[in-house]
């Protein structure tokens, strides 16, 4: 056992004490945490990118290396980081929406035409909302892309739940 190993602190687990780890952030030490991470999150998440990818921001921004578990922790102790997230993943699940009804319509939102998006693809927004946002789009609601005749035609067939909605 090392020195770090005797700082953790010791729980009970199945009857057995043993040491559990933790963050560093829960062993002394002072959080790397700051407040205009909060902003920093909600705009990456209200651009359509994952929580998951934030700590390659922080990293690229500050030269901050972060766990995931670090991340996860702060959604505990800082009430805004959370808001933060909450609110930075309804501006995404608006966008991949928005998206959505742009390639129903037939038009290309003019914030992706100047970046030189010419048209949109169906089976990716379906894919990321069924993936991303799976509480909301599950994959009981399964698209299909065919081509016939050459032409690209939509089929969308939906599955029953248990409740036959």
């Amino acid at each position: 056992m090392d020195e770090n190993d005797k700082k953790l602190p010791v729980v009970m687990i199945n009857g057995h004490r043993q040491r559990k780890s933790f963050d560093s952030e829960y062993m002394g030490q002072a959080s790397s945490y700051k407040e205009e991470f909060n902003q920093l999150l909600l705009d990456h998440l209200s651009s359509g990118f994952s929580f998951a990818s934030f700590s390659a921001v922080l990293y690229e921004e500050f030269r901050l290396k972060t766990s995931s578990q670090t991340l996860y922790n702060w959604l505990d102790r800082f009430p805004d980081f959370r808001l933060s997230k909450e609110t930075g993943e309804s501006l995404g699940l608006h966008l991949y929406e928005k998206l959505l009804i742009s390639l129903s319509t037939g038009t290309i939102p003019d914030s992706l035409k100047v970046k030189g998006v010419k048209r949109l693809n169906f089976k990716v927004i379906a894919y990321i909302l069924s993936t991303r946002f799976f509480k909301t789009y599950p994959m009981q609601n399964q698209a299909k892309q065919i081509e016939s005749d050459n032409q690209n035609v939509i089929q969308i067939s939906i599955d029953e739940d248990e409740n036959g909605l």
